[in-house]
């Protein structure tokens, strides 16, 4: 079974024990629809906004699990571009899958060109994630979601290039010589120096 189209099924056992949270697939365009869906159940309409910030916590945190043993990690600066890189690639796919299954719902003023649109589907992407993860806790929201519809097999993992390296690369491409530099400051602990060169 493809995993983009599971998504319906992996989530309505989830969301038929708990049916506040299917107020998650509300986009903030229809937020009137959401506090009026959470009212029915007794729910704060606050919650929304927590599931979005616990949503991208979680995410963040199943990101950084994946990338702990890559041995391509050199400077935090290159850690942490990984990570933004895998963290958007993940969400990314879980996007298509809502997409895809048809579950969310839009405010009036949403236009269907409005509705194609990845970015507007981040905060419903992010809100379930953190509803699950809230209710059920981080394992299941890893076991039950994340695992079954994320493809892991398409992350691309790369290590990226500091600007040195960038420029080099570059000039010996273009004029087929390497860059000089005349070094003008130094900054920083010996083991992480900052290099101000011309």
């Amino acid at each position: 079974m493809d995993n983009q189209t599971s998504i319906l099924l992996i989530l309505r056992p989830l969301l038929e024990k708990n049916k506040h949270l299917n107020a998650a697939l509300y986009h903030k365009s229809a937020k009137s629809e959401s506090i009026q869906f959470l009212s029915n159940y007794g729910c704060d309409t606050a919650i929304l906004g927590h599931w979005e910030s616990f949503g991208k916590a979680t995410l963040s945190l199943y990101t950084c699990r994946l990338t702990i043993n890559l041995p391509m990690k050199k400077s935090s600066a290159v850690c942490s571009g990984q990570l933004q890189s895998l963290k958007k690639q993940l969400l990314i796919q879980l996007v298509k899958a809502i997409k895809k299954s048809n579950i969310s719902n839009f405010g009036p003023s949403f236009t269907n060109a409005d509705q194609n649109q990845d970015e507007n589907y981040f905060t419903i992407a992010y809100q379930l994630i953190g509803a699950i993860t809230q209710t059920y806790g981080y394992n299941s929201v890893v076991s039950e979601l994340l695992v079954k519809v994320l493809n892991l097999g398409e992350l691309k993992i790369t290590a990226s290039k500091d600007s040195k390296t960038t420029l080099q690369e570059y000039t010996q491409k273009r004029f087929r010589k390497m860059p000089s530099y005349t070094l003008v400051d130094s900054d920083g602990p010996a083991h992480e120096k900052i290099f101000r060169a011309k």
